[in-house]
């Protein structure tokens, strides 16, 4: 037995919870790995802190989220030092596998009035207080360096001089300064329908369980925005997302034309960022299963590229990806 394997065995004997009663569900695209509980509406979360997880930042958002009215996971034991977490079972009704033509209108809609309710928390509470990292430039640059490092380096071959990178780095923050995003939320990072889960039993906007927020940071309400509505995973209409964005103005009142032009900035960020980790996760985790994905954040790419703030970013983009 290997070493982690048994520090998990005593993290469950101390829960009177037998390793035959645990089963390996799928993981995330993380280092993480959960277990269920045969019997019980429990998981187990084990989280290397050698890895670079953190059970404490998942205890801090999730206390946060709660306070905020909001269905997360209810923590019934944790182990911070060896990175253990038990703690309830929202199910197996994922947005992802549910969604259908039937349903889409009341899931998304009932998930767009989650981030209008966290917009509101955020500005009625001291969440800034709670030590909470702020999604700064320097956060930003350095998740977009994926990119260049793993799929244009890596996956499709290209070699960038120093200026090249440089030039990138420079884009971004050029675009950034121009924009100058609000960094006045609770921003979850990766609010999208892999991480919401049907709750028939609740009401309203606890209907929707929120799992895999311990990246949490303070930054713009646009991000999670887009996580939501330019879901690699599963895109949605026009239409569709235009009436979306239409309700959460209306819940907001926030300035329509900042909230779009910051949605483009974050969209152009995070895709290249996820092109850059679906290529990270297949080179150097064996998982390619999210190379699928690829072509969907290039079409979230080009479409934002065509706003005049970016030229200078598809400029440096096309002169790059020669290959594709």
């Amino acid at each position: 037995m290997d070493a982690r394997k048994e520090i998990l065995n005593k993290f469950l004997k101390k829960n009177n919870i037998k390793e035959s009663e645990i089963t390996s569900i799928n993981t995330d695209a993380s280092f993480r790995n959960y277990y269920r509980v045969k019997g019980k509406q429990i998981l187990v979360m084990d989280a290397p802190p050698e890895k670079g997880e953190s059970v404490s930042a998942f205890e801090k958002i999730d206390k946060i989220l709660l306070n905020f009215g909001l269905s997360v996971p209810s923590i019934k034991d944790i182990d911070k030092k060896n990175g253990f977490i038990l703690l309830e079972d929202f199910g197996t009704e994922v947005f992802s596998k549910i969604l259908s033509d039937h349903n889409e209108k009341d899931l998304y809609d009932t998930a767009i009035a989650v981030l209008a309710h966290i917009y509101h928390e955020s500005l009625n509470s001291s969440i800034k207080q709670n030590q909470i990292e702020t999604y700064s430039i320097d956060i930003l640059i350095n998740e977009a360096i994926i990119f260049y490092e793993w799929f244009l380096e890596k996956h499709i071959g290209v070699s960038l001089d120093d200026s090249a990178k440089l030039k990138y780095q420079s884009i971004i923050k050029e675009v950034y300064d121009l924009i100058m995003p609000t960094n006045n939320m609770l921003v979850l990072r990766d609010f999208h329908v892999d991480n919401l889960i049907y709750l028939k039993d609740k009401q309203t906007i606890k209907k929707v369980g929120i799992i895999d927020f311990q990246d949490a940071l303070i930054g713009s309400n646009a991000y999670d925005l887009v996580s939501l509505l330019e879901d690699v995973r599963r895109p949605i209409s026009l239409v569709l997302k235009e009436r979306l964005l239409t309700k959460y103005i209306d819940l907001t009142n926030c300035d329509s034309k900042k909230l779009f032009q910051e949605m483009e900035f974050f969209s152009v960020q995070r895709n290249l960022k996820i092109i850059g980790i679906f290529s990270r996760l297949k080179y150097r985790d064996g998982k390619d299963t999210y190379m699928q994905y690829l072509d969907n954040a290039w079409n979230f790419i080009h479409i934002h590229l065509e706003n005049s703030i970016f030229s200078d970013m598809k400029d440096w983009i096309y002169e790059n990806t020669k290959k594709l």
